[in-house]
């Protein structure tokens, strides 16, 4: 809900930016997959697999390297969730305009 006297305009550019966030993000959790083959290009984790001759260039050696670029991933996914937790929570607590700073970050 708007404050009382709060501009109409000023109503609109916060929707607009929570639904440009909300797009950004979802290109974070649904875009990861394009990035594995970058992931999986420059040798991330090639040390897994025994056999490295038989290496694809953009797809993983081994199941092992799989299981670790996808644990590497969803740990990074995580603690970004947990960071918007805490954010979240500090924003309730100590209000928007104190938390005005780390949103510039």
């Amino acid at each position: 809900m708007c404050k009382a006297g709060a501009s109409t305009a000023g109503a609109a550019l916060a929707v607009v930016l929570t639904c440009l966030c909300v797009f950004v993000m979802g290109g974070v959790v649904f875009g990861i997959s394009s990035f594995y083959p970058v992931l999986y290009g420059q040798g991330l984790y090639e040390g897994e697999c025994a056999d490295l001759e038989a290496c694809p260039a953009e797809r993983p050696c081994c199941a092992k390297q799989r299981s670790s670029v996808v644990f590497l991933s969803s740990a990074c996914l995580f603690a970004a969730d947990g960071v918007m937790v805490l954010y979240g929570e500090l924003n309730d607590r100590a209000g928007a305009a104190a938390c005005a700073f780390p949103r510039t970050l």
